[in-house]
């Protein structure tokens, strides 16, 4: 089952929006969104090529590489995370944890598992994010058993590492493919 809402973000890895459906935002970066191109710009706001996404959940529970396979083939891949806002509105729809584009990559590692921020990288790009947002739940993340590698975010849009085997929803973005 897939439920399909919007939302605006200028993560690296999103395809570029058209003058027409270019979001708009103020200067304290506060997005909106226009659906008719517009004539006049509203004083203080100015328009963006940042694109919109769209997300979709998917019900049926895989893990972490079953998911991500299903959202490059289906869609673009799996969420990615930048700013709070996008967080609220993804965690809304969802009861339980569900997979992001998030995984702690080894090979980046330069210490300690997992202590380097810089091991954790989007799906989407494989780099770090440029807005350095995060939202571990209490105590994460803990690399329960050494192998914790994937991330799934709940109902209060917390982030919690996971075996990446774990069977868990999860959450796409992109255009719908075919």
């Amino acid at each position: 089952s897939l439920l399909l809402f919007f939302y605006f973000s200028s993560e690296i890895g999103d395809d570029l929006c058209t003058d027409s459906d270019c979001p708009c935002h103020s200067n304290l970066n506060k997005f909106i969104f226009l659906n008719i191109p517009f004539i006049i710009t509203p004083p203080g706001f100015h328009c963006s090529h940042f694109p919109s996404r769209i997300y979709y959940y998917v019900g049926t529970k895989m893990s972490f590489p079953q998911a991500q396979q299903y959202c490059r083939e289906k869609f673009k891949d799996l969420a990615t995370i930048g700013i709070k806002e996008e967080l609220s509105r993804l965690s809304k729809p969802s009861l339980t944890w569900t997979w992001i584009g998030l995984s702690d990559n080894p090979i980046s590692w330069k210490g300690i598992m997992g202590n380097d921020s810089n091991s954790w990288r989007w799906s989407v790009t494989g780099q770090t994010s440029k807005s350095k947002y995060s939202n571990w739940s209490l105590g994460q993340p803990d690399f329960a058993g050494g192998t914790q590698r994937c991330v799934g975010v709940n109902s209060f849009g917390e982030w919690n590492d996971y075996h990446c085997e774990e069977r868990q929803m999860s959450i796409c973005f992109g255009k719908k493919i075919g």
